[in-house]
């Protein structure tokens, strides 16, 4: 009996643990992991793509909206519970800035959300930009879609960097898009709809909740026996 309550209180501790991250990147409480791009999660993260990839087209003017697709490499390979994207501009030495995020995201998809970064910390959002993306819940993804359009003030050539997350213990940083370079001809040809839609399964987060649940009434029963 001593066995099963302690197995019953490793369950709830686990899945309690995957609930605590659902909410997506928690930049008000924690400003520096617009920087870092880094979780607070307990993980080593991996400095490499992974089986994951960014996608969106080679360039951008003010006048013009990307898709850009956060993604599996390969379709039924893998998923991942989170991401967090930005769109970060190249320095002279070839490393990317992580002083500021350009541009403007924005969604429709109500399982992401927008977000603000290096407003009042260094000065490059002060007008308040929705310059990052990530979840706002967490399942399991195949692919998620986001728009993406240059502010008057974005020139250059930008990278779109994300870090990945399969779970608290496996996060990938540093994936990245090809590169995407301002031009006043852009006219960006590509897919309104995802690469592939059939990967895009899903654990529900009420499904854990309910576990818990029934899992905590196993429990006190066991306690009363």
């Amino acid at each position: 009996m001593l066995f099963f309550r302690e197995a019953t209180v490793l369950l709830l501790v686990a899945v309690a643990a995957t609930l605590a991250y659902k909410e997506g990147p928690p930049v008000d409480t924690n400003p520096q992991i617009c920087e870092s791009m880094e979780p607070s999660h307990d993980a080593d993260p991996k400095d490499e793509a992974g089986p994951f990839e960014v996608l969106a087209d080679n360039c951008f003017n003010e006048n013009t909206t990307l898709n850009v697709h956060v993604k599996i490499k390969k379709e039924g390979d893998t998923y991942f519970e989170g991401f967090f994207l930005q769109a970060r501009s190249a320095l002279a030495d070839g490393s990317l800035d992580n002083k500021a995020s350009h541009g403007v995201f924005s969604t429709s998809d109500s399982e992401l959300k927008a977000l603000k970064c290096f407003g009042e910390s260094t000065g490059t959002n002060s007008d308040g930009r929705m310059n990052t993306i990530g979840h706002s819940e967490a399942h399991h993804y195949a692919n998620k879609v986001v728009q993406w359009r240059g502010s008057e003030l974005t020139t250059g050539t930008i990278y779109f960097v994300a870090t990945m997350v399969r779970h608290t213990e496996e996060i990938w940083l540093g994936v990245q898009s090809q590169a995407v370079t301002y031009s006043a001809s852009c006219s960006p040809e590509q897919p309104d709809e995802p690469y592939f839609t059939s990967g895009s399964t899903r654990t529900s987060t009420s499904l854990a909740t309910a576990l818990v649940a029934a899992l905590t009434a196993v429990y006190i029963q066991a306690s009363q026996n």
